[in-house]
């Protein structure tokens, strides 16, 4: 994860380089299926966390890489000054976790008014192979898996910042997607449960219905079919 540095030595970011993270736990994936937000509209997102020791040396390198973006933006818009944006990693409140966020837009409109669509990112099993999906495959939250993303920069209103563009995941330990661990909702054994009293009346009555018979089938004409 090296800057580049032009003929003018300003330091710069190498925006297409692609980088990978340390293996990690899925805090969310929207990989398969974009996620879509009311403010920030249709993005396929990605929000890891690692272990202590893989955090240890992977945060480092990150905090540099915001650091040459921030001083780039500074002498670009020739300013002594410029005012650090919040970075796409933070503390997550309820964990305690440090969750890095990855994000690819899925779609936009044009200058012309044409909407344009996102190639989604690609998706790769531990082995390095491109995964071909089927309609059941959606990875979830504590999937076990390693990012792969570009660095983008900006400058708005005199506050410079990067943005961490999604390009693949690779996937070291699937998890279904889940609801549950989506709102996390966490597994309370000694709290209660509910569970149908197969007893009671109203139940064993519809449990005795018999089905109703079926009428003999004499088959379909023409005219019984309505359209």
């Amino acid at each position: 994860m090296s800057p580049s540095t032009g003929t003018s030595l300003i330091p710069r970011i190498n925006q297409k380089e692609v980088h990978e993270t340390p293996p990690g736990t899925a805090d969310y994936l929207f990989v398969v299926k974009p996620r879509i937000h009311q403010t920030y509209g249709t993005s396929y997102s990605v929000g890891i966390s690692f272990s202590p020791k893989e955090e240890a040396e992977f945060l480092p390198t990150m905090e540099g890489i915001l650091a040459i973006a921030i001083e780039s933006e500074r002498i670009k818009k020739a300013v002594t000054t410029i005012k650090r944006a919040d970075p796409p990693w933070g503390e997550d409140e309820d964990s305690g976790k440090r969750i890095f966020r990855f994000k690819l837009k899925a779609e936009g409109l044009r200058d012309d008014g044409t909407t344009w669509t996102a190639t989604p990112p690609g998706l790769f099993d531990s082995k390095g192979q491109e995964l071909a999906l089927d309609p059941t495959f959606n990875p979830g939250a504590g999937s076990l898996i390693k990012v792969f993303f570009c660095v983008r920069t900006y400058c708005v209103k005199n506050e410079a910042g990067i943005s961490l563009r999604l390009r693949g995941i690779q996937i070291l330990h699937y998890v279904p997607h889940s609801l549950a661990a989506q709102l996390g909702v966490k597994d309370e054994s000694d709290g209660s449960s509910y569970v149908a009293d197969m007893h009671h009346p109203d139940i064993v009555s519809k449990l005795s219905e018999r089905e109703p018979k079926a009428e003999p089938f004499h088959g379909a004409t023409d005219d019984d079919i309505p359209y």
